[in-house]
């Protein structure tokens, strides 16, 4: 077997690397098709690279650039985006992506006919919605509760949380099963396993991916922004901390005993972490404003 040090695809320098390049046809075309599982005939062949960035449409209003957007063979867009760190409100930023893309596709007295469909595709380091773990990706589409049909079907969003995936390389009966495990696990391979020869997109993805194929700039700015996120993660876990010793302080002084404190804290966080509202938590936990903005 070829042995191979592969970079880490969930670092936004190689992810980049990866869907970035229009050099890499096989690998954003693999990707796409896999995600939404498109049938021959309404299959990516073809990818154009567009603006990442987001413009604002009026002064002081929000500016955004995501990781990777494109345009296939029929215009239709794909944005792309890769979360490591855990964030509740991924769902509303995807939904805000989308629609400016989507919006934003018609000049003055244009038919609202030439709009084209857009998909947003979200690769999550950690688990964004709370239901069944063995479905590690998650499509939702507008759908008629009526009759369950997608008529509606200009948009559309695709989550993969790779927290779900929890497949051996043996198990991968997919494209995107390979994907996710490349995601996941890329990291730690030694040698070039068979089974990613099975696809010419995952495959030309390893290649890209081989650390000793870059440069020694690529490698700077790689290591730096690795550099960055794990200091980033180590600030997040020192806060947190210190946010539920703050927090048991001030349960303590509010007459809660300390092991029911614990309890309601790790509710409270976990319903932070959903998005809740502040007025909801402190309903349902009993605890104070100032308990549950400690653990923030």
């Amino acid at each position: 077997m070829k042995k191979i040090q592969l970079a880490d695809p969930k670092n936004d320098v190689a992810f980049r690397k990866v869907f970035g390049d229009e050099a890499h046809q096989k690998s954003i075309c693999s990707f796409l098709n896999a995600v939404m599982e498109l049938k021959e005939g309404e299959k990516v062949t073809h990818a154009v690279l567009l603006d990442r960035s987001q413009n604002p449409d009026s002064e002081g209003a929000k500016n955004t650039i995501v990781d990777v957007r494109v345009k296939d063979q029929r215009d239709h867009q794909y944005i792309v985006e890769m979360q490591v760190d855990s964030e509740a409100s991924f769902g509303c930023r995807s939904v805000y992506y989308l629609s400016k893309a989507y919006t934003r596709q018609l000049q003055k007295s244009e038919d609202y006919a030439k709009l084209k469909p857009v998909r947003f595709i979200g690769i999550l380091n950690f688990n964004l919605f709370n239901d069944d773990d063995t479905h590690y990706v998650s499509p939702h589409l507008i759908i008629n509760q009526k009759n369950g049909k997608n008529e509606l079907n200009q948009l559309a969003f695709y989550y993969l949380e790779l927290k779900k995936f929890n497949k051996e390389l043996s198990e991968c009966s997919s494209t995107l099963d390979l994907w996710c495990y490349l995601f996941k696990q890329g990291t730690k391979l030694e040698e070039l396993p068979i089974e990613f020869a099975k696809d010419e997109g995952v495959s030309e993805a390893i290649e890209t991916l081989e650390k000793h194929k870059w440069s020694d700039a690529e490698l700077l700015a790689y290591e730096q922004k690795r550099d960055f996120d794990n200091n980033l993660q180590n600030n997040l876990t020192l806060s947190r901390e210190e946010g539920i010793k703050e927090g048991i302080k001030e349960g303590i002084k509010e007459g809660i005993k300390e092991g029911e404190l614990k309890a309601k804290q790790a509710t409270a966080l976990k319903m932070l972490a959903k998005g809740l509202l502040m007025v909801d938590i402190m309903e349902l936990t009993g605890l104070s404003e100032s308990n549950i903005q400690a653990l923030q």
